[in-house]
């Protein structure tokens, strides 16, 4: 890969290439997660996904980040996506059209891509379906209105912390410390720069060769949904949006000071309510029971 980790030196030339290209984007993303760089572990994942749509553990990547940062609609869109890919997996399974020997376990060659045989996937669903219901009960400290993680957006603090170590840490981040994270950070997801810091020149080159819409035709759209171009413009918008917004609250000292009140509050909520999480580690981005603060393995 490229020095800043993208895959920018693979040698892309035909779709499998690209679709191996968003694998080692996802395993970029999860090594971007375990050292607390969440917003350039959602610009792999929307890379990846970009490339191979239908991977789902990509899918999977980015609903942890995005849960991660507070992004609760974001997250759960990700993982009603994989629930769906999923399901037909399970049907596809049940028919024995997958090539594997037994029902509910599935060759890697579709909706994992490269998985490996006889993956379980009745667990994966529950285990989805499960991390979906989570979302959608609005657990303590984590209400549907809650504002993004802004320190774990910049890098500053690592997400769901307790309320003693952010009391803590909160206090020693100072306003050149944002200011300095901010622009870093702008630089690397600017949107007219972010599809080739996260892709790489020689991936954007393939993939145009492959679907219609990249650089070459950034108006053309493949099979009538948008194109990679566009899926990759939307998501440096979304990121440099949430990006910015960090920035602005963080750096104004009163509206900073109402935000931290509120964080360490839900960060006690948090505190009195913690208990086990059901299926996926929404942290260690593992599929099965294990969890891991790292995530690596994408």
């Amino acid at each position: 890969g490229s020095p800043d980790g993208s895959p920018d030196d693979v040698g892309c030339v035909g779709a499998a290439s690209v679709c191996f290209a968003a694998l080692c984007l996802c395993n970029s993303a999860a090594a971007a997660q375990g050292a607390g760089n969440l917003l350039d572990a959602l610009a792999y994942c929307g890379a990846a996904l970009a490339l191979n749509p239908a991977r789902g553990k990509s899918m999977l990547r980015r609903a942890q980040v995005s849960r991660a940062l507070r992004l609760r609609s974001d997250a759960a869109d990700d993982y009603r996506a994989l629930v769906r890919l999923l399901e037909g997996a399970s049907v596809r399974g049940a028919e024995g059209n997958d090539g594997s020997d037994s029902p509910g376990a599935v060759s890697g060659n579709g909706w994992l891509s490269d998985a490996g045989a006889g993956v379980d996937v009745e667990s994966h669903l529950a285990a989805a379906k499960a991390a979906l219901r989570e979302l959608e009960r609005a657990p303590a400290g984590n209400r549907s209105d809650d504002p993004p993680d802004h320190y774990a957006t910049l890098g500053l603090l690592p997400p769901d912390v307790g309320v003693t170590e952010r009391a803590n840490r909160t206090r020693r981040v100072q306003r050149t410390d944002v200011r300095r994270a901010y622009r870093a950070l702008a630089l690397r997801h600017h949107p007219d720069k972010s599809a080739t810091t996260f892709l790489g020149s020689n991936i954007l080159r393939a993939a145009s060769g492959i679907w219609p819409g990249s650089d070459s035709n950034p108006g053309a759209t493949n099979a009538g949904g948008p194109s990679p171009h566009d899926v990759l413009r939307a998501d440096a918008d979304r990121i440099f949006k949430l990006l910015g917004e960090a920035n602005a609250r963080l750096s104004d000292p009163t509206a900073r000071a109402a935000y931290d009140a509120d964080e360490l509050a839900r960060a006690a909520e948090r505190d009195r309510t913690r208990r086990g999480g059901s299926g996926f580690d929404s942290r260690g981005g593992h599929w099965g029971g294990s969890r891991s603060t790292g995530g690596r393995g994408g």
